[in-house]
């Protein structure tokens, strides 16, 4: 009886703390921010054959990196929005393509 509580103890405080990492993780503060694409690249992925990146400098002054949606049509010098989320638990800044305001031609 007492090893099956310790396995089941040890069990659940993992449950709890990988659910705790997951939500922590997932919560934090978001907001947009404009910028003006820079550059383009791809890299590998097992999913879907490859992945298209662009570098996007922000009205901040900070350059990041961002994947862009299969389906999007962007070309260097267009004017993107960007979601910045910082999360709460570890405090990392994720970058997430929102839209594509003008695409200069």
């Amino acid at each position: 009886m007492h090893k099956r509580f310790r396995i089941y103890s040890i069990a659940f405080a993992a449950f709890v703390l990988i659910a705790m990492l997951s939500i922590a993780g997932a919560l934090g503060d978001s907001h947009f921010e404009d910028g003006k694409v820079t550059s383009f690249y791809s890299e590998a992925d097992s999913d879907t054959g490859y992945v298209r990146k662009a570098f996007i400098q922000l009205e901040s002054g900070k350059q990041v990196r961002v994947s862009i949606p299969p389906r999007v049509i962007i070309k260097k010098d267009s004017e993107v929005v960007i979601r910045v989320k910082k999360t709460y638990m570890f405090g990392t800044m994720d970058y997430q393509f929102s839209v594509v305001k003008n695409s200069k031609k």
